[in-house]
């Protein structure tokens, strides 16, 4: 079984470099509960200066991640919703600059959406990391090495009963 202290001691002593790492299973297997246990763990709370959630599914558009993620960062104001979506890209990337930042980018179907995102979370050699939740192991060797997958099995009854 993956424990959320694996994941929690990778993102707190990988690379300096910017990272991607997958959580991947089937669908409803508990990779989401994993990733918020993960995300809400008092290590990363104080690890990372910077923590935003996103969630992408099946149907999305770029404009609305960005202003989700944006959401966990900044104050949004009201003319935030009328700016363009490269503005927001520029918004994003300016306010996670020099922040050591833990994205979650909860379950991603689509390359897509890391393609629309990446350029936007900068890479400032501290240890920022994005962490995505998906079904589909093939789509995330395409943003993942194979080092930083985790790959969820089917939980005994005890191990699902020790996430609650």
């Amino acid at each position: 079984m993956i424990s959320r202290r694996q994941i929690v001691n990778r993102l707190t002593r990988g690379s300096l470099h910017r990272d991607a790492i997958s959580i991947v299973g089937m669908p409803r297997i508990g990779k989401t509960t994993l990733a918020n246990k993960v995300y809400d763990d008092p290590e990363i709370v104080g690890y990372f200066h910077t923590r935003a959630w996103c969630y992408v599914s099946q149907v999305y558009t770029k404009r609305d991640l960005l202003l989700e993620i944006l959401s966990h960062i900044i104050e949004l104001v009201d003319n935030i919703h009328s700016m363009e979506h490269e503005d927001l890209e520029l918004l994003l990337c300016q306010s996670l600059g020099r922040n050591r930042y833990l994205i979650i980018m909860d379950d991603m179907w689509d390359i897509g959406a890391w393609d629309d995102l990446q350029s936007s979370f900068p890479n400032d050699q501290n240890g920022s990391t994005i962490l995505i939740t998906s079904s589909l192991s093939g789509m995330v060797f395409k943003v993942t090495l194979e080092s930083n997958l985790f790959n969820l099995r089917p939980l005994s009854d005890d191990d699902a009963w020790e996430l609650q």
